[in-house]
């Protein structure tokens, strides 16, 4: 599903009120320190608490190529139970399809922003890749709803990666047009949408 630039303000405001969630985890990418204040993540926190959403964003291993068993650490320590959907971010889409996967954990929505997948040459972060290439991954079972948000411009995720990652995990993905790998302030309220009440 690819929007035009012109219809993409319109994309947000048309959606059904289907459901309203109340509780979010949000997932944040590599390398990431949530103690600064202009990360773009902070940003979608607080949108979504405009909108009544509470959403937890744990802080995870801050280091260029953490090991997945790292990040799992910090996931073993949450009670997805309590949580309706999850935002992810880049690299955080990666590593919450295989946890889900592994520990077959049910969630109503999963929402991937920009799955980061780009060329690299660090060990565990392939170790991770070569993981959901050579496993099943079909998240169908245990959640009721997922969607893939890039942008076409965004060249830290090449559009066959993503889309090869929507195939994987059987995932309804948007393209949308000239946001990058950050996604603008626009495209933040198209993804809190998808991540509090729209379905397509």
């Amino acid at each position: 599903m690819a929007l035009p630039l012109g219809k993409q303000e319109k994309f947000y405001k048309v959606y059904d009120k289907i459901m309203q969630i109340k509780y979010a985890l949000g997932i944040h990418g590599k390398w990431t320190d949530l103690k600064d204040p202009k990360i773009a993540l902070h940003k979608r926190v607080e949108d979504l608490e405009k909108r009544l959403v509470k959403i937890d964003t744990p802080q995870f291993d801050k280091s260029q190529d953490p090991t997945y068993e790292s990040w799992e650490k910090t996931l073993d320590n949450l009670d997805f139970s309590k949580y309706d959907a999850i935002l992810t971010v880049s690299y955080g889409g990666w590593v919450v399809v295989k946890y889900i996967k592994e520990n077959n954990i049910k969630i109503n929505r999963l929402v991937m922003m920009c799955p980061w997948r780009s060329k690299s040459k660090k060990e565990n972060t392939w170790k991770l890749y070569d993981y959901l290439d050579k496993n099943d991954v079909n998240l169908t079972k245990l959640v009721n709803e997922i969607f893939v948000i890039n942008s076409k411009d965004d060249e830290a995720v090449p559009p066959e990666n993503w889309k090869k990652l929507a195939k994987q995990v059987w995932a309804k993905f948007i393209q949308l047009d000239w946001y990058w790998h950050a996604m603008k302030w626009n495209a933040i309220e198209i993804i809190n949408n998808l991540v509090v009440n729209w379905k397509i």
